[in-house]
């Protein structure tokens, strides 16, 4: 059993603000908070790749599986 899909919610919540004209102010903490994720995520994509390239998967065939299995989805 999966986690339940956050779509509708991400779809109504971007529509309201969109329809208010709501614009985020800038502030230290967001600010500190996206490049921590972003540090996080390539630290995640150069471990993802070293593992691929442990494993002899090359980057190629990696995309191609998952634009397989990206199309067997409902």
């Amino acid at each position: 059993m999966g986690v339940p899909c956050p779509r509708p919610v991400l779809v109504i919540q971007s529509g309201l603000a969109l329809a208010a004209r709501h614009h985020a102010l800038p502030s230290p903490a967001g600010i500190i908070w996206t490049a921590i994720t972003a540090i996080v995520m390539f630290a995640l994509a150069a471990g993802k790749a070293s593992t691929g390239k442990a494993l002899g998967i090359s980057f190629q065939s990696r995309c191609a599986s998952s634009l397989a299995a990206a199309g067997d989805r409902p």
